[in-house]
Formats: structure tokens, C-alpha cells, sequence
């Protein structure tokens, strides 16, 4: 009898333990992409999408390689050479001057600035 209660809870336990497999990861269709998640699979120009009145150099833009190499011009009117990375939701690009700017994923084609208001960069996908 106990060898019975015994083999009950070991299958118990591996049925929860593959449930909970299931829902930590969740399948996504091909060319789907979630919420919160970004591909870069082609250059990618982001650009401010609530402009600064009256004064267009002083808005964001972030153009994207697939190389991991990226161009960020952070409220300014030059662009500078700047590396990025992904990790779940965060786009952290860091430039040669070893400034750092993290940017939380919206959604594929909207990125917020951390820390600042206001500021979403959004990727227009081509036709």
C-alpha cells in the first residue's frame, strides 16, 4: 500500500512539474511575435513619436543593425556609434562614449525610455 501512495505522489508531482513547464513557456506561431518582445532581423530606424516642439534636433532617433551595432541620437542633432543588447523586455544601447540609455520594449515597433517621460521611439514597418 505505501508503495502505491508513494508512486501517486511521484506521478503528481511530474504531472504539476510539466504544467507548470507549459505555462513558463508559452508557444508562440512563427512570425509572431508577443507583446514586450523585439526581433532585429533588418535595420530598424526608430524615431520619436511625440516630436519636440519647434525644435526637431532635440528629438530621439535609434537606427538598429542586425549586427548588434546601433545609432543613437539621444535629444541631440548627431548621431553617435553605439552597441546595443536585448534581455527579455529591456533594449539597453551603450554608446563609445560609455554612456548607457535603456529603453523597455513595448511592443515590436514602440520602445519607452527609462526614466523619462514621455519619450517612445517607434519603428515604422516598411510596405
Amino acid at each position: 500500500m505505501k508503495k502505491i501512495i508513494f508512486l501517486l505522489a511521484i506521478i503528481s508531482f511530474c504531472s504539476q512539474s510539466c504544467k507548470k513547464d507549459e505555462l513558463k513557456y508559452k508557444k508562440v506561431e512563427p512570425g509572431k511575435i508577443e507583446v514586450g518582445k523585439i526581433e532585429i532581423n533588418q535595420v530598424k530606424q526608430f524615431r520619436q513619436i511625440e516630436p519636440v516642439p519647434l525644435h526637431p534636433q532635440l528629438n530621439w532617433y535609434l537606427v538598429l543593425q542586425v549586427d548588434g551595432s546601433a545609432d543613437i541620437a539621444p535629444g541631440m542633432d548627431t548621431m553617435e556609434k553605439s552597441t546595443y543588447q536585448i534581455n527579455g523586455n529591456v533594449l539597453t544601447v551603450k554608446t563609445n562614449r560609455q554612456v548607457t540609455y535603456e529603453f523597455e520594449i513595448l511592443s515590436e515597433t514602440d520602445v519607452k525610455l527609462k526614466g523619462v517621460n514621455n519619450v517612445v521611439l517607434r519603428w515604422k514597418k516598411p510596405n
